[in-house]
C-alpha cells in the first residue's frame, strides 16, 4: 500500500477498501459499497486508475468522488 492510500485508509471514519495492482477477483461486493474515492495527485500514473474506477462504478452503481 502506498503512503497516500495509507493516510486515506487510516484517516477515514468509514470503511475504505484499498485495491492494489496485484489484486485478484473473488469477493462479491454488490451492495456493500455505495461510493468510491479516487485520489488523483496530478500524475499520469494516478490517472491510469480512472478506466478501472469507471468500470467498477458502472458494474456496482457507485458514486465516484475524485480527490
Amino acid at each position: 500500500m502506498g503512503s497516500v492510500t495509507d493516510v486515506v485508509v487510516r484517516a477515514s471514519k468509514v470503511p475504505v477498501p484499498a485495491v492494489g495492482p496485484n489484486s485478484v477477483q473473488g469477493k462479491d461486493l454488490d451492495g456493500a459499497i455505495r461510493s468510491v474515492a479516487v485520489p488523483l495527485y496530478g500524475s499520469e500514473m494516478a490517472e491510469t486508475a480512472l478506466p478501472h474506477v469507471e468500470r467498477l462504478a458502472s458494474l456496482l452503481s457507485l458514486e465516484v468522488v475524485l480527490l
